[in-house]
């Protein structure tokens, strides 16, 4: 018998937000009451076993109820040497695994996990624990859902090891496996064959060229959407007077809805911007249908894929996101959409951002992460002003999606792993390191996330964009510029201004040096608000500091792909 244990199944989320609209959404939780479902419709394990289980709802068919076997510590199942058993959970939960192994007595059976977020100081220290107590092996795993995400684990883990040899002057071996492996859609889902209707329905006309964002409301930890209002009111819809830009999705948290919908007021484009909180699992798949383009600007170190951008892709949407953690596995550039320039300034290196502080860091790290709204606004133009180019982007997001995204994909790519996983067991196994008290507590934003952005601010030419003193009288605007609160200050921002005003054209660092020594600031509050004021088109970079235009010929295998639909 083959069997996977599963410590807990999740209720289908988007089914319980339709119920009650304040339910919170992430994509991990999203991910985890889809997973069981997707082994269930695609996987050939015999059994899943699963201690704490969903609703009925969940396991609907014949064939399900007959796989999943619901569990308690009083009814353990007993497996023979011959049973090929699986510990897999739907978040990096290695450290709950680890004993329901031992108490089942089947120390051979594999334990794989897959991340998320990783920007907490918990993550790290579980993660650390197991490897220093000798509960992982050669043959575990921590599935990690993008190349960006691999990388902070193996960042952290060298960072663990570095630390321990510097302790006790002994090198210990950190053998879990690092696959990576996307997260799934069923592509199925989101192939509509009434899009008209469903344009209609959302009140879009005919010739509407329309933007979605889909996601969380929140500046802090998923997206800063102001930028992108303000890039689409100022640049995009005067010259593309058919475009709508639509935010829909999860506003719990943060109530963001009235001041999104007063920004967009304050730039007079109230009719070209729709605002939707807490939609429905209806309403969003009719938004997906509806749409021509979806948008993405993440800015933070807490995610590591982007479940969103390949709903979006499986909808035949070209997708314009940031160049940015895991989004950068996902589009493929120039072919599936458009990966927008991210930008930072260095953190200051006198004061390193230790992990116990590296979570209430992260809404300081997006608010200064700069997501270029020029080439944004460039791509986007790009995309609203040729619809050949949108279907051909579009067709070939889908085809990607099929090919790399669909669960039966992502569910072949677990079985292949756990049966290399299960080949390796008992070959090679980990001790218990004899240590003494071993706090680890030095991992810091440049040692594990420094290769989250395009590239790093410093000697690149800078301008004033235009009507950015204007855009400095707006209160709507600068409500948003200012946050989070107590971190911004309205005479840096207009130092910063007055001072490349007068200069017209200047190095960052030029710039920066300039008004350290005008306004007596340190030049690490400098390189914050020049940041911000770069995150939100106020200062841009010159043209020769940005991204060439596609050529024809890089257009033209796109166009082939639209040709052969």
């Amino acid at each position: 018998m083959r069997a996977v244990f599963l410590p807990v199944a999740n209720n289908d989320l988007e089914q319980a937000k339709d119920r009650d609209p304040q339910t919170g959404v992430t994509g991990s939780t999203v991910y985890a009451s889809a997973v069981l479902k997707a082994l269930l419709e695609f996987g050939s394990y015999d059994r899943y076993y699963v201690m704490v289980g969903p609703e009925q709802g969940c396991l609907a068919t014949a064939d399900g109820r007959r796989r999943v076997n619901l569990i308690s510590t009083d009814n353990l199942p007993r497996f023979s040497h011959s049973d090929e058993v699986i510990f897999f959970a739907a978040q990096p939960a290695l450290h709950i695994l680890s004993p329901w192994r031992r108490s089942l007595g089947v120390m051979a059976a594999p334990l794989s996990g897959i991340i998320h977020s990783m920007h907490t100081r918990l993550f790290f220290m579980l993660l650390m624990r197991l490897l220093l107590t000798g509960d992982l092996h050669s043959y575990d795993a921590l599935i990690c859902s993008s190349r960006a995400g691999k990388i902070v684990v193996e960042k952290g883990l060298a960072r663990i090891a570095l630390q321990f040899k510097q302790m006790y002057g002994s090198s210990a071996e950190f053998q879990p496996q690092l696959p990576v492996i996307p997260l799934g859609v069923r592509v199925s889902d989101f192939q509509f064959r009434n899009r008209d209707a469903l344009r209609a329905n959302c009140g879009f006309t005919n010739d509407a060229v329309v933007f979605l964002y889909l996601g969380r409301f929140s500046a802090m930890d998923k997206a800063d959407l102001a930028p992108m209002i303000i890039a689409f009111c100022r640049n995009v819809a005067p010259r593309c007077p058919a475009a709508r830009l639509v935010l829909a999705g999860d506003d719990t948290a943060h109530k963001l809805t009235p001041s999104l919908q007063g920004l967009a007021a304050g730039l007079n484009s109230a009719d070209r911007i729709l605002i939707r909180a807490n939609v429905s699992r209806e309403h969003k798949s009719e938004l997906l249908a509806a749409a021509d383009v979806f948008v993405s600007p993440s800015d933070n170190i807490q995610e590591t894929f982007g479940i969103t951008l390949i709903e979006a892709m499986a909808a035949g949407l070209p997708v314009l996101a940031s160049d940015w953690d895991g989004y950068k596995d996902i589009v493929v550039h120039g072919r599936t959409g458009f990966l927008i320039p991210t930008y930072m300034y260095p953190m200051d290196s006198s004061k390193p951002t230790s992990l116990a502080s590296l979570y209430p860091l992260a809404p300081f790290l997006a608010a200064k992460t700069v997501v270029d709204v020029e080439s944004w606004t460039q791509y986007a133009l790009d995309l609203a002003l040729h619809p050949d180019l949108r279907r051909s982007m579009g067709a070939e997001a889908r085809l990607q999606a099929e090919k790399t995204y669909d669960w039966s994909v992502v569910i072949r790519g677990y079985e292949e792993l756990w049966s290399e996983l299960s080949a390796r067991a008992g070959v090679a196994k980990s001790s218990p390191l004899s240590v003494g008290n071993f706090s680890f507590d030095e991992m810091t934003f440049e040692s594990i996330f420094d290769h989250y952005p395009t590239a790093y601010l410093g000697g690149q030419a800078l301008q004033a964009s235009p009507g950015a003193a204007a855009l400095l009288q707006k209160p709507e605007v600068v409500a948003h510029l200012l946050q989070p609160a107590r971190v911004f200050e309205n005479r840096v921002f207009a130092a910063v201004l007055s001072a490349i005003e007068i200069l017209k054209t200047a190095a960052a660092d030029e710039l920066v040096s300039r008004i350290v020594r005008e306004q007596a600031l340190p030049a690490a509050r400098v390189h914050l608000h020049l940041a911000r004021m770069m995150k939100f088109g106020l200062i841009s970079l010159v043209d020769d500091c940005r991204r060439e235009d596609l050529t024809n010929s890089e257009l033209a295998p796109i166009r082939g792909v639209a040709a052969a639909q």
